[in-house]
């Protein structure tokens, strides 16, 4: 599942309430590329009582064929320094390149209210 963290439309809370309400008794959120809205989901399902899997979808190419691929990773420790650094230089490279289609489409006319990608 994902959240208002990667392209999910729900909260955290919203998610495991929906969650809890249909009968899960299990959740893992698997935001593409961050781990950010994990302590918060832990959080939930613990006031709510669901079991917690820390999960994520990491976005990456196949290189021989220039394949997008999306490999789903569970019960990692979110805090580590290793992943930290790695999602850093992904969420770097996702803002270089958001920098450069606002810029593309400006060239085009069109206008780009860069304050709401930021939200």
């Amino acid at each position: 599942m994902h959240t208002i963290y990667s392209d999910g439309d729900l909260y955290p809370s919203e998610l495991i309430t929906k969650a809890r309400d249909i009968g899960l008794k299990a959740i893992s959120v698997t935001d593409h590329d961050t781990v950010d809205g994990l302590e918060s989901v832990e959080h939930e399902c613990k006031k709510m009582g669901l079991q917690f899997i820390p999960g994520i979808e990491f976005t990456t190419n196949f290189d021989p064929l220039g394949i997008e691929v999306h490999v789903l990773g569970y019960g990692f420790d979110k805090d580590d320094p290793y992943l930290q650094k790695k999602l850093e230089i992904t969420k770097k490279r996702a803002w270089k390149y958001a920098d450069e289609m606002v810029d593309l489409l400006s060239s085009h006319g069109w206008l780009v209210d860069y304050s709401r990608l930021e939200s």
